[in-house]
């Protein structure tokens, strides 16, 4: 739940990843080591792709309403900071 305009409103929001985990390239500036999950990733990494790779879909689940969007996470953007 969330409040607008002073009242509750019931939402729910699923979060998606748009694009596979790259593989470790500290070349690249991709240290993490992700374990299995990325061990053979023919992905490569590049930072605009990544910043804009989440995907939110939000709904009211009374009033009808649904948003679908992309969530720039790149360095200096709200959702980028640390």
């Amino acid at each position: 739940e969330t409040s607008c305009e002073g009242r509750v409103v019931p939402v729910v929001g699923l979060l998606m990843h748009a694009m596979e985990y790259p593989r470790t390239d500290p070349s690249a500036g991709f240290e993490l080591d992700l374990g299995r999950c990325h061990s053979r990733s023919s992905c490569a990494y590049d930072p605009a792709a990544m910043a804009s790779r989440n995907l939110l879909w939000c709904a009211t689940t009374d009033e009808g309403w649904a948003e679908f969007c992309a969530l720039d996470t790149s360095e200096g953007k709200a959702l980028g900071k640390r």
